[in-house]
């Protein structure tokens, strides 16, 4: 509905939107159902709390109960001291845990500097505040399960930045979304998915699909000719400029669902995409323009909040729940399945060091009796570990001894018949393959695979890498601190300090006293007095 004006006055209404899904498999669609007045002062942003809501004004924050009548209220919300940095605006604010995470917006968007606060979610005491490197921030949104953060760099774009709280908001690797959302507005994360809210000419809603990024368009709120401000989920929530609206409809028949944790967002209207021409003011005046963004105090909104995302299909929410129970037993089989030391199937190793760990699930396991680990190792998933050809042979003594602090990768297999020593601090990739025993041929009528050569020892230094697929096989011998490529195949030895590649692996650097890492060629210089060396790293442009 077009809003009117109505007494002369402005007004701010709320309105519930629900998501519809009109065919299975089709994606959920937006529809407003219902409406309700707020005071024009908040005009940025929504959040779901125990008991209400919290709004957000351009400097205000403010706690509301289920009825939307206040219960507390702050005034001048950004500290002086932030203020005085030149933050000057609050944006569309989350509630996670007991903190409400609110972004501080300072106008000079190229500065490529803006700020997150955090707030006690029930006093909404000013607890902190952290700077994050973005040229605008629109909002806020905070996963309170995996506590990672989602924002967008500028009001339009197509990634979504995450950042970990955690870890004192580490920046992370971005969602890079399917398509380009222009003009966002606000943002909520629920459901496995961030809801996003904007003001371009369908005032639209959009869904993005977490981790893969796959965006949704889900309609638009109504009032298509109003500012899309702020979403929030379960619920998107958007704010729109209006000149008056008739009294307040709230309820009613076939009213759409408001979830406990709305995705939060209201937010100031913002500038439109860098080098799009300036969109219209609604109210007529087609020579307005949008210089950027303005102080709303005052100026009426509308927050339209579409309800929890409603499955695509009848088998979606059950195979979405059975997804989820299957996650959660397969994390609970990896933690219990663990072998630490006091496990059972620990102590028949000959040594399992303190604070190492064999990760579930295991490929294959005998001969625990000849195998020693060091204290502080992890052997990966799906590793295999064996003394011997078969569970049933026992061998006499150490045949494989791995070192303290050791890290051997996932799928990665470490078989002994003689001996196999592993030194202090080796690491492998996945998929690296160790052995002292390999498969003989002398005889050309025996099969192969039942022809055994003998077993010869094999020795990796303290403090060597493995690439990921490498292969030693039996008479290898690796020195220290020694790096072997990505598969590789060492069948002899390897000096200390060196770098070897290929199969079968070569020597390609070495760490030469006072000349430090150098290359060596295949063939010696003209003069034959010295292998070819070059500095590394090389330098720019080098080989």
């Amino acid at each position: 509905m077009r809003a009117r004006r109505r007494a002369g006055a402005w007004a701010a209404i709320v309105a519930v939107v629900a998501l519809l899904s009109a065919t299975a498999g089709a994606a959920p669609q937006a529809r407003l159902t219902s409406e309700a007045q707020l005071d024009p002062v908040y005009n940025q942003g929504i959040a779901r709390a125990k008991g209400g809501w919290i709004l957000s004004g351009t400097r205000v924050l403010a706690r509301v109960d289920d009825r939307l009548q206040d219960t507390h209220r702050v005034t001048d919300a950004i500290p002086a001291d932030w203020a005085a940095r030149g933050f000057n605006h609050i944006g569309d604010i989350d509630v996670a845990g007991r903190y409400v995470y609110a972004p501080y917006e300072q106008p000079d968007y190229e500065r490529g500097e803006q700020a997150i606060a955090r707030y006690d979610a029930k006093t909404l005491a000013f607890v902190d505040a952290v700077t994050i490197p973005q040229h605008e921030a629109s909002f806020i949104t905070v996963d309170p399960k995996t506590m990672i953060a989602y924002s967008m760099d500028r009001f339009g774009g197509d990634a979504l930045l995450r950042y970990d709280v955690r870890k004192g908001w580490k920046q992370l690797t971005p969602v890079r979304m399917s398509q380009f959302v222009d003009r966002v507005q606000g943002g909520d994360v629920v459901g496995g998915a961030v809801w996003l809210s904007t003001d371009d000419d369908a005032n639209a809603l959009y869904r993005v699909a977490l981790p893969r990024g796959r965006v949704d368009a889900l309609g638009n709120a109504g009032h298509v000719d109003g500012e899309g401000e702020r979403a929030a989920t379960g619920d998107v929530v958007r704010h729109h400029r209006s000149s008056a609206v008739p009294p307040c409809r709230c309820g009613g028949a076939g009213e759409g669902r408001v979830s406990n944790r709305l995705p939060d967002r209201a937010r100031s209207r913002r500038p439109p995409r860098r080098g799009a021409e300036p969109a219209q003011d609604r109210s007529g005046d087609a020579r307005w323009r949008r210089p950027g963004r303005r102080d709303r105090a005052g100026v009426g909104t509308l927050l339209a909040v579409p309800s929890m995302s409603v499955p695509r299909g009848p088998f979606d929410l059950v195979r979405r729940l059975l997804g989820d129970a299957v996650q959660a037993g397969w994390s609970w089989a990896i933690d219990v399945g663990t072998i630490r030391p006091g496990h059972r199937r620990a102590q028949r190793f000959a040594q399992f060091g303190p604070r190492s760990a064999i990760c579930f699930p295991v490929s294959a396991l005998f001969g625990e009796s000849s195998i020693e680990i060091g204290e502080g190792c992890i052997i990966g998933p799906n590793a295999t570990l064996s003394a011997g050809v078969s569970p049933e042979q026992v061998l006499d003594g150490p045949v494989v001894t791995i070192g303290d602090r050791c890290v051997v990768g996932k799928g990665s297999g470490v078989v002994g018949h003689q001996r196999v020593e592993i030194g202090d601090d080796v690491w492998t990739g996945h998929y690296v393959y160790v052995t002292d025993a390999n498969h003989g041929y002398a005889d050309p009528v025996e099969p192969v695979g039942r022809q055994f050569a003998a077993p010869r020892p094999v020795r990796i230094g303290s403090g060597s890498w493995l690439g990921h697929g490498a292969l030693v096989l039996g008479g290898a011998t690796i020195g220290t601190h020694v790096v072997v490529g990505a598969g590789a195949v060492v069948t002899g030895d390897i000096p200390d300090y060196s770098v070897a590649v290929g199969n079968p692996a070569r020597v390609i650097r070495r760490y030469l006293t006072g000349e430090g890492w150098v290359r060596v060629d295949d063939t010696d210089g003209a003069d034959g007095a010295h292998p070819a060396v070059r500095p590394y790293p090389p330098a720019a442009g080098g080989g």
